[in-house]
């Protein structure tokens, strides 16, 4: 190739027609060295990521419930932009690495407020939940007092109905009247201590349990015909005596369940199974006597009792000993639980007069021989 077909090939014959070959080789390569590190390389991908997790969905909930953490991100997002429009592809990388770390940080602080949000919800929804539990109980309880004090009224208004006087009867049922009269006079003396034990001013109540005592002595005898029509009249009067003794101190009682919580005060012990009846809450012990002598472990039963009875002393406690011994037993218990700590204790022997199931059945006296530890209860 000639000289100046060479210029030509290179365009800058006419430019520099004294210079060789080589020469303008390097000139040329040198000018595309120096356009190449004037341009900007490629845009990096994670500038890219960093532009869609901008504008995805979570972003929008991130920029208006994490606001702060939302326009953090943002401005890293931005620096990595300005660091490549600079030419500064690693710090550009960097940055928009950094960027993408920034969202998902307000995505999670997202997810966390909401979550509280749920917690708080889920708290504020158990609580109220949970006092219309408390409600529905306080009512039930208070339904149940005055079911209880309706079917109390109703025992006395029906007892209270003039009874047709029984006829002299054949030797069989006139044994079953004494039987019967023996009953209802032991309840009658059970009835009559109790309201003695929340009134004991009251004359009227002193002499229905002379009353009762006197009718006890009398069945002692078997008299015929059997004095059931007294037994039954007697019965009703202590039960009306006992009604009225507690519609006093019903007046001046606080408004609280204190039944309810003697009642699981005695359930929460253990062993006891306390329930209710006409006097209050009757806890029943067996095993408690060893022949004539406390057995091993009835101390600790009657200490237990004891603390109830001295932490609740609007409840005066009545001992009824239906076994064997029963007068020495009862004066035994009365003074062991005074002297414990029982601080109003009344006893009354009352033997196999009340027995829970018939004496002719096998395993009746087992079943029968038992003491009641009576919590009497003064409201209705």
């Amino acid at each position: 190739m000639s000289r100046s077909k060479r210029f030509r090939v290179w365009g800058l014959g006419s430019l520099f027609p004294r210079l060789g070959l080589n020469t303008r080789r390097m000139l040329v390569l040198g000018s595309a060295v120096a356009l190449l590190s004037c341009a900007s390389g490629p845009r990096p991908p994670v500038l890219g990521q960093a532009d869609e997790v901008a504008v995805g969905p979570k972003a929008v909930d991130a920029k208006a419930e994490a606001p702060q953490a939302f326009a953090h991100a943002e401005k890293l997002r931005a620096e990595a932009d300005q660091a490549f429009e600079d030419g500064d592809q690693a710090a550009a990388q960097i940055l928009a690495e950094r960027a993408i770390a920034a969202y998902s940080h307000a995505f999670v602080l997202v997810r966390l407020s909401r979550a509280e949000n749920r917690l708080a919800k889920v708290k504020a929804d158990l609580a109220k939940a949970q006092s219309d539990l408390g409600q529905l109980d306080t009512q039930q309880a208070e339904v149940a007092r005055e079911a209880e004090a309706l079917e109390l009224k109703l025992k006395v208004a029906r007892d209270a109905v003039p009874l047709t006087p029984n006829e002299p009867a054949s030797a069989d049922r006139e044994a079953a009247r004494l039987e019967a009269s023996r009953a209802l006079a032991a309840q009658a003396r059970l009835l009559c201590v109790s309201a003695w034990l929340i009134a004991p001013d009251t004359k009227d109540i002193k002499a229905s349990i002379e009353s009762a005592d006197a009718l006890a002595k009398t069945l002692e005898k078997s008299p015929k015909p059997a004095p059931i029509d007294d037994a039954i009249k007697l019965r009703t009067g202590c039960l009306k005596q006992l009604t009225l003794a507690r519609r006093a101190a019903t007046a001046e009682a606080r408004a609280s369940s204190e039944q309810d919580e003697l009642l699981k005060a005695l359930s929460d012990r253990g062993g006891l199974d306390p329930h209710r009846d006409d006097r209050g809450i009757v806890v029943t012990l067996r095993g408690l006597y060893q022949g004539n002598k406390l057995a091993s472990g009835a101390k600790e039963r009657l200490e237990a009792l004891a603390k109830v009875a001295k932490a609740n002393p609007r409840f005066p406690l009545l001992i009824s000993v239906h076994e064997g011994g029963a007068d020495a037993k009862a004066s035994e218990l009365a003074k062991t639980l005074s002297d414990l700590g029982a601080p109003k204790v009344e006893a009354r022997g009352i033997g196999d007069r009340l027995p829970l199931v018939p004496s002719k059945l096998r395993g009746a006296a087992q079943k029968n021989a038992r003491i009641e530890l009576v919590f009497v209860s003064p409201i209705n």
